[in-house]
């Protein structure tokens, strides 16, 4: 088995040794424990451990690529001491067929390439960030992404936590809009700046309870650490994506609102209703707004009350925001 330490670009993936140092495990001893519900096919260590990052207390996760799997699998768990190993199983032919959908269409920007076209569900993005650092438990077994690859998974991951950014920032300005007091919505701002910042060059944007460790690793500048677990109002967020180097982003009009897509109308007799998200009714279809192009054109607290009642969503327009990133052409 392999001892040497590899890096992809500022992303240092440990060797196996060194990835299961960390829960006090050799590959040896997972290659016994585990037996034969590791070997029907390439099986490889990913999550936090293989991303390099982890500790005593973190699970081992381990993905199996088998023939015999026609989907994918249940977790199947066993223990290591007190240290929970968890395997999956997908079909071989699974990873192919999830980067056969990505789009490979990206568009440069400050913080590297992100990525235009269609976004993969969040599953998908979640495997997708896991192959990039997969280690093989065996001596012999391809890496799952080659360089290319990995490079567009990272184009991906950082355009969905820009999306995430610019979500969190709608949320924040309605609120604010609508005169409530919510310091909570723009920290969801600073984090997501945050994780934006960790995933420049060609890191990978990792948030979640890794994000302090992420962005530790990056060498992010820390007057903009300071700024982003201080921000207070949208000109803060301005001003770090800013610094970040990326365009003016406006999210009013990179937003759009719409029907709640788990909303319905309903007809009882001869009236017309609303069925809620939550399962409620509401009035006449004018009690539901049509897609309004313009964010700013909605009033914010009716705006609030009909998302909290399940009536109304915001959506991040992916094209425009694509229109509005700075640093060149798409390719």
């Amino acid at each position: 088995m392999s001892t040497e330490r590899e890096e992809e670009g500022d992303l240092v993936s440990p060797s196996l040794s060194e990835a299961l140092k960390k829960v006090g495990v050799t590959p040896e001893q997972l290659a016994q424990a585990g037996g034969s519900v590791l070997t029907s096919g390439p099986a490889y260590l990913v999550g936090s451990l293989a991303h390099g990052l982890g500790n005593r207390g973190s699970d081992i996760d381990v993905q199996v690529f088998t023939e015999e799997a026609e989907r994918p699998s249940p977790p199947f768990l066993f223990f290591i001491g007190r240290t929970p190993v968890d395997v999956e199983h997908y079909p071989a032919a699974h990873v192919t067929d999830v980067t056969g959908e990505l789009s490979a269409v990206t568009v440069s920007t400050a913080v590297g390439p992100m990525a235009c076209g269609a976004a993969p569900a969040s599953r998908e993005l979640r495997s997708l960030t896991r192959w990039c650092t997969a280690l093989p438990l065996r001596e012999g077994s391809p890496a799952l992404l080659d360089d290319g690859q990995r490079s567009l998974v990272a184009a991906h991951r950082r355009r969905s936590v820009l999306d995430a950014l610019l979500e969190r920032w709608m949320a924040a300005e309605l609120l604010a809009a609508a005169g409530h007091d919510s310091p909570h919505a723009w920290r969801g701002c600073g984090r997501a700046l945050l994780q934006l910042a960790a995933g420049t060059g060609d890191r990978l944007a990792i948030g979640g309870k890794w994000l302090v460790a992420s962005v530790q690793r990056s060498g992010a500048a820390e007057s903009l650490v300071s700024a982003a677990v201080r921000v207070r109002d949208g000109s803060e967020v301005a001003g770090l994506v800013a610094e970040l180097g990326l365009p003016d982003l406006d999210p009013w009009s990179l937003c759009r609102f719409v029907p709640h897509p788990r909303s319905e109308e309903v007809r009882l007799g001869r009236e017309r209703y609303v069925l809620s998200a939550h399962g409620a009714l509401h009035g006449g279809t004018s009690d539901v707004p049509a897609d309004a192009p313009d964010a700013r054109g909605v009033d914010a607290a009716a705006a609030v009350e009909g998302i909290g009642a399940g009536l109304w969503a915001f959506e991040i327009d992916r094209a425009a925001v694509t229109a509005a990133l700075d640093g060149g052409e798409e390719r």
